[in-house]
């Protein structure tokens, strides 16, 4: 059920791109101006996941999914609908607002299912239907906007959202762990109270849905935590959006959301010009044909990513006699981030420039495959590690990572065009794939010194018991 989820995410994002230059003509704009709209998606989609993960620790991951998904139905509808760049910017900012949490919640729910040693294949089929988005939806997107219009496109997108709510509505049960939701530990809270506890000073362990408050003899009383998917003693809280942020001042938080914030203004730097580039250079000159030139980007790199991680992972303990080091995952992205991301960068820009024909396009097609199988190795693998190692806070830390990847996304959008006219292809293309060794000297710090990074500022880690 999650991964359906992770569907329908991609789908919201990369099946508009393809469309742009159809829906400006349809919309008697510029280019240029559909795609800040573009921007802006990502923009919404960056400050959403700060605002759903919060109360995803609160209140858990199903209220929080039934109130997001409906959303995306709404907003695709009034999207698709649009008669004016301002409608079409509403639609589409409510679309992305409710598709927002589906990364970050979906990421902390799969880490409430799966043991350690499997939760890196578990998040890498569940980021693959997610970056099914690049390769897929434009292709989706461009069909339907040659053949019919690219507003059906947003329609499909709303039915898809309908059922996804019905899908958590019917089947899918609350996930978070007895006792770790925050109004789990409010209600304790307010038994301790009424126990006549000084709510401050009461000492509360939390284990197995029992709440073992200290009593002033020094002995234990049991306290039942809520269990099940139904909150009884619902109560509305506001909690800050931004609390997530906090998180930053943990080193290896920083480096980690830095690598994955670096890698995805790639994906948007390889990605965006591709009508402008691949399209002229072999004659891929309708949404059709633009959507065709995006399905070898990333296909199978999330699951690869995963199972290689959790294998890392398994061999690392193995080593260690049972010791967890929560670095042993990012292991998994060496090759992608040292040779097959920056390197698969370079060789496409120079064959796009000086490579004509059939073998032109059979080279830069390699090349998008390559490289977003390297960027998703290392997304899907920095994702977990957050998750790894801030598994209560799983959501804030994905959301975090989330929005820092796709506010730089929404600036890499605006300037990728002018960029690529005013120096080309080849010099943006060497900035990428720069962008890709930064990203992955980011993890080989933390690989190295992840011990003594932890050890810098505490943020509340996991330990092997947590697990």
């Amino acid at each position: 059920m999650v991964y359906y989820f992770g569907r329908i995410d991609g789908w919201t994002d990369w099946s508009f791109i393809p469309t742009i230059s159809e829906v400006a003509k349809d919309m008697n704009t510029s280019e240029t101006i559909v795609n800040y709209t573009a921007g802006i998606y990502s923009l919404v989609i960056a400050l959403g996941d700060l605002m759903w993960a919060p109360y995803a620790g609160y209140y858990g991951r199903q209220p929080v999914f039934l109130c997001s998904l409906p959303l995306i139905t709404v907003g695709s509808f009034i999207a698709a609908e649009a008669g004016t760049i301002f409608w079409l910017v509403i639609g589409r900012s409510i679309q992305g607002f409710g598709a927002s949490c589906i990364l970050s919640v979906g990421a902390a729910t799969i880490s409430d299912i799966y043991k350690l040693e499997e939760r890196g294949t578990a998040m890498g089929i569940f980021f693959g239907f997610i970056l099914l988005g690049p390769p897929l939806a434009p292709i989706s997107g461009g069909f339907l906007a040659t053949y019919a219009s690219w507003r059906i496109m947003q329609i499909v997108l709303g039915i898809f959202g309908f059922i996804a709510f019905l899908i958590v509505l019917v089947y899918l049960p609350e996930t978070s762990h007895p006792g770790e939701r925050g109004i789990d530990k409010a209600i304790v809270m307010q038994k301790v109270q009424k126990k006549k506890k000084k709510s401050r000073q009461a000492k509360i362990c939390v284990y197995g849905g029992v709440a073992n408050v200290a009593e002033d003899d020094g002995s234990y009383s049991e306290i039942p935590c809520h269990v099940n998917g139904i909150i009884n003693n619902w109560h509305w809280v506001w909690l800050n959006p931004f609390a997530a942020i906090s998180l930053l001042k943990a080193p290896v938080v920083l480096l980690n959301v830095l690598s994955a914030s670096l890698i995805v203004i790639i994906y948007y730097m390889l990605m965006i010009p591709l009508p402008f580039t691949i399209g002229p250079a072999y004659g891929l000159d309708t949404p059709a044909g633009i959507g065709l030139s995006f399905l070898p980007f990333g296909l199978a790199g999330a699951v690869v990513a995963g199972r290689i991680a959790d294998a890392t992972v398994v061999r690392g303990r193995k080593r260690r006699h049972g010791r967890w080091y929560p670095e042993d995952r990012l292991l998994a992205t060496v090759p992608a981030g040292l040779v097959l991301v920056p390197f698969a960068l370079i060789i496409f820009a120079y064959t796009i420039t000086y490579i004509p024909g059939k073998l032109g396009l059979w080279i830069s097609l390699t090349c998008l495959f390559v490289s977003g199988m390297g960027a998703d190795m290392i997304v899907t693998t920095t994702c977990t590690y957050l998750v790894d190692i801030l598994r209560t806070r799983g959501a804030e830390a994905v959301a975090l990572s989330c929005t820092a990847r796709n506010g730089l996304g929404a600036i890499a959008i605006a300037l990728t065009l002018p960029l690529l006219d005013r120096i080309g292809l080849v010099s943006i293309n060497f900035i990428a794939a720069f962008f890709g060794w930064a990203a992955f000297a980011c993890l080989a710090i933390t690989m190295k010194y992840g011990d003594k990074l932890r050890a810098m500022v505490d943020v509340g880690y996991t330990t092997i018991e947590d697990v």
